[in-house]
């Protein structure tokens, strides 16, 4: 496990192979996520 200071969110995980509308949604998911955290 990692601390929380620690983590990073790495948006650009292969999001320049979905169209903008896609990418953008999937962007979103993932600040959802990390405001979990």
């Amino acid at each position: 496990h990692i601390d929380r200071p620690r983590l990073i969110v790495g948006p650009d995980c292969g999001l320049g192979f979905f169209s903008r509308q896609q990418a953008l949604q999937k962007m979103k998911k993932m600040t959802e996520a990390a405001a979990l955290i």
